[in-house]
């Protein structure tokens, strides 16, 4: 079973980001992304393997820290816009709000005291995910904006001839400049990994669009993070409503509470959805939505 190695692989991924923290935020995304599935998969030995290396705080700061994080990004039109630098692919940020998810879904008292103390940024951080899945997944539905064309013009500023759709440059010392470039960047890399101050993964790995998705299927494709959340959140409420209350009135901000309205809001109607499409009455389990104090 996988659960026999959960403990094992969290303790590699926290002695990775003790004694060689990732750089790159591919290379921590894929880290927290193998967090995330431990979580998922053994909630309990995950945490306890945290709390063993005393890394449960730091863990968790890393992870909020990258959620957060952005980038630049140019826009055709020449503008730039921040993106979120961690978690890019859909399903990254799927896993991600999956893993956070599964702590809220594990018995509040048998959570670590730091965990505990720490619900409220929990549940922040999973609402911020779970929007960007839904801003993520808005701007790849919406169309693409038109494309204007300017005709070619010739020389005279009428038809195209064919001078015009030549460039006026030397193509072998072009071709060579980048070249050089090319290999001067490799050497460099190179010299980094004999240093060992970069793994070979980190220099020489693809840069993930957040467009593009793994070419794989798992079983996580087939779970709702939207309903598994709601799911797990009710729970919470109503194991221990205090500590709920206490998240959403002293931690979550109110951009943060309105967001966890509207997940729950939406989780409400899929379910609801889902029930009449198959001719049955809505399940309990994730309740109606409660607006957070």
């Amino acid at each position: 079973a996988v659960g026999g190695f959960v403990a094992g692989i969290t303790s590699m991924v926290v002695r990775r980001f003790a004694q060689n923290p990732p750089k790159k935020p591919n290379a921590r995304s894929d880290l927290l992304k193998v967090l995330c599935c431990g979580l998922l998969s053994r909630a309990d030995l995950a945490l306890y393997a945290l709390e063993s290396h005393q890394a449960t705080a730091p863990m968790m700061q890393a992870w909020f820290t990258a959620i957060v994080l952005t980038e630049p990004k140019d826009n055709p039109d020449g503008t730039k816009t921040a993106v979120r630098s961690h978690f890019k692919a859909e399903r990254d940020k799927k896993i991600c709000a999956l893993g956070l998810t599964a702590i809220l879904r594990q018995p509040y008292d048998n959570l670590p005291k730091s965990m505990q103390d720490g619900i409220g940024h929990v549940l922040a951080a999973v609402v911020t995910v779970l929007s960007d899945i839904e801003t993520l997944r808005r701007r790849q539905a919406a169309p693409p904006p038109p494309q204007q064309q300017q005709p070619a013009q010739g020389a005279g500023g009428g038809a195209p001839d064919s001078h015009a759709r030549i460039l006026d440059v030397d193509d072998d010392k072009d071709e060579d400049t980048k070249a050089t470039r090319s290999m001067d960047e490799v050497y460099a890399k190179l010299s980094q990994l004999e240093d060992g101050t970069c793994t070979f993964a980190e220099l020489f790995g693809e840069d993930e669009d957040e467009d593009e998705e793994e070419s794989f299927s798992s079983p996580i494709d087939d779970m709702d993070e939207l309903l598994f959340f709601a799911q797990s959140f009710h729970e919470l409420q109503t194991s221990n409503a205090a500590a709920v209350e206490h998240a959403t009135t002293n931690v979550l901000s109110p951009q943060h509470k309105q967001i966890l309205t509207l997940v729950l809001n939406a989780a409400h109607h899929k379910m609801a959805a889902a029930g009449a499409a198959a001719g049955q009455p809505q399940q309990a389990a994730a309740g109606s939505p409660q607006q957070p104090a």
